[in-house]
């Protein structure tokens, strides 16, 4: 997976990171945030993995307690993309395209504006195109490749 994203990753994640993989890993592609950051535990044992799921606002007031760097949101988000396409987006961005209306009962931008507070911490969202979202499956081939480089690319760019 070589599109430029690891430079762009390498120069957002720096300092005292954390990866919260949002979605419901029942709902096909929906769970490739939640399925990519317990990868990326297993593999980095000093990363700040956090599972969030369906319920990011359970995790708001921890993470904003420990003086993050910044927070790279990681979540099924459909952009018109191809199944398994990757997009990338700052805070600004992210309050933009995903204001109020989400699948999770905080949305995106609102997370993002909680998340960042007064500016200090910078909110990343790396999206995964799904293509299936359907109950009871696992994650579609080409999401599960994604998500294969993607972790890959993780593992290099975050630091202990």
């Amino acid at each position: 997976m070589s599109t430029g994203l690891d430079a762009v990753m390498d120069g957002a994640l720096r300092g005292r990171v954390a990866v919260v993989g949002l979605g419901e890993v029942a709902s096909g592609d929906d769970g490739a945030g939640v399925r990519l950051v317990r990868a990326l535990r297993r593999r980095r044992r000093g990363c700040r993995c956090v599972e969030a799921g369906t319920a990011p606002e359970r995790h708001l007031c921890g993470l904003g307690r420990e003086e993050l760097d910044a927070v790279l949101l990681v979540d099924a988000v459909d952009f018109g993309g191809a199944a398994g396409a990757v997009g990338w987006w700052g805070t600004e961005e992210i309050r933009a395209r995903y204001p109020q209306v989400g699948t999770h009962r905080l949305s995106l931008g609102l997370m993002a504006r909680a998340l960042s507070g007064e500016g200090r911490t910078r909110v990343w969202l790396l999206g995964v195109q799904p293509g299936s979202m359907r109950r009871g499956a696992g994650l579609s081939g080409p999401v599960a490749r994604t998500c294969g480089g993607l972790l890959r690319l993780l593992c290099g760019v975050l630091r202990d």
